[in-house]
């Protein structure tokens, strides 16, 4: 193409947590890119992070890391409430962004990021590593072929225990509890499967179930998305888990359902076959990086930024999936079915909509 990029990419990350060494992880591993710089407020974590990825630049400023010419690509590992102002800050840079879920905490944000993303002519990739985690692409792949029939619902289930991160807990960093934190990915993960069509309703019911939970966030939830033709998803998280996390997918088709177990293997059943010579498939684990996506997901992104082609997952996805968070929380809230679109006014992050009643 005559925009691609052949030259090493230089990386950027904000942040210096889990996510962010994941993240290294990856880039690391990648050809034609750099990790070049990293920043974070917090220096003793900072310092650890890089000694152990071998990053030579360090900034206790984020402003630094971005206004830096030999780095391309700024990846947004940092607190949610943060995300806006580093997304657009880096698009008027001129740098290309991977910013992590959530995109941001209101729409209002949410447009502001991708206008300004257009007008910069910025890649703005949405993280949704579900979207690229083998057993997954496998499942939709599947669904893909026919072998089940038509599609009627899908089911995800994402549970485990209390995130250690300390922003996780805090509801002006976080913006919301579990629904935002891991329900994000079920809600992506079923609209992909969908074809990305466009959602009619939410229903959902937040709880707190864990006992030292004074938060304020939900520790636990439960939504419900109605698509067109009577198609529905059913997604689950939850911080409250005693016992072994999950992450699995049902796909239920009129001929066959599949289940993908992200921490176990995939199976297909179905009455017809897909014309692969099968009725039944089972994979075995992979290594946890590769098996939950992130790799695939990093590769392709800058295989995006490269060949200035949009991402499978951009920022209008990541508004879509707030939007849809937006209206659980209303509706956790009501007790009332919530249709969309939706686009509360005046909210400054989505668990507002629940605490409000």
């Amino acid at each position: 193409m005559e925009n691609e990029v052949k030259d090493t990419l230089g990386i950027g990350l904000i942040g210096a947590g889990w996510v962010a060494s994941v993240r290294a992880e990856c880039f690391q591993r990648l050809p034609g890119v750099e990790l070049r710089g990293v920043a974070d407020i917090d220096q003793d974590r900072l310092r650890h992070f890089a000694n152990h990825y071998g990053v030579a630049d360090c900034h206790l400023d984020w402003h630094e890391l971005i206004s830096r010419d030999d780095i391309s690509v700024v990846n947004i590992a940092a607190p949610n409430y943060l995300h806006a102002e580093m997304t657009m800050a880096s698009a008027q840079a001129g740098k290309h962004i991977i910013c992590e879920k959530p995109l941001c905490l209101n729409l209002e944000e949410a447009d502001l990021v991708i206008d300004t993303c257009h007008r910069q002519d910025i890649k703005l990739c949405y993280t949704e590593r579900l979207c690229f985690a083998p057993k997954f692409v496998r499942a939709k792949e599947l669904a893909d072929a026919g072998g089940v029939g038509e599609i009627y619902s899908i089911r995800y289930s994402k549970k485990g225990g209390e995130p250690t991160a300390i922003s996780a807990w805090n509801k002006e960093q976080a913006g919301g509890g579990a629904l935002v934190d891991i329900g994000c990915h079920g809600i992506e993960f079923c609209r992909w499967v969908m074809e990305k069509q466009p959602v009619k309703s939410v229903y959902a019911q937040l709880n707190t179930h864990l006992p030292d939970n004074n938060s304020g966030l939900e520790d636990d939830a439960i939504v419900i998305m109605e698509f067109g033709h009577g198609r529905t998803a059913l997604i689950e998280s939850s911080f409250a888990l005693r016992g072994p996390s999950q992450s699995r997918a049902e796909i239920f088709g009129t001929e066959g359902v599949i289940y993908a177990d992200l921490l176990g293997g995939l199976q297909c059943f179905t009455e017809k076959g897909t014309g692969r010579g099968s009725e039944e498939w089972l994979f075995s684990s992979y290594k946890s990086i590769w098996e939950q996506g992130y790799p695939q997901e990093i590769a392709h992104f800058i295989e995006c930024i490269r060949k200035d082609v949009e991402p499978r997952e951009c920022g209008e996805d990541g508004r879509a999936v707030l939007e849809i968070m937006l209206a659980a929380y209303r509706s956790a809230a009501t007790g009332q079915k919530v249709t969309l679109p939706f686009r509360p006014k005046e909210i400054t992050r989505p668990v507002d909509l629940w605490c409000q009643t």
